[in-house]
């Protein structure tokens, strides 16, 4: 007799969401290493959580996200010195 098994894919997906560290909704816009992309990087990780061609493109996403988490953008210039920080903290 074959065993059953408990996992299902809800629990599955409960356990990856439970196991992502809790986002502050603070990221870093930075020059990639590898490449000529502009990685936005959540605060306290080190990957970062997606790539683009432009810093432009880059600093529209990490807006979009620190918006709506009353979060922080720290945008970096190719030498890794902060050029600017944009709050969107509570008031």
């Amino acid at each position: 007799m074959a065993r059953k098994s408990f996992y299902t894919k809800k629990l599955g997906a409960a356990v990856a969401n439970a196991a992502r560290p809790e986002s502050s909704g603070n990221y870093h816009v930075m020059s990639t290493t590898l490449s000529d992309k502009w990685a936005v990087v959540p605060k306290g990780t080190v990957h970062a959580i997606k790539a683009f061609s432009t810093q432009k493109e880059a600093v529209l996403f990490a807006k979009q996200k620190a918006s709506k988490k009353h979060g922080e953008v720290v945008v970096h210039g190719k030498s890794g010195l902060v050029k600017n920080k944009i709050s969107y903290a509570k008031k």
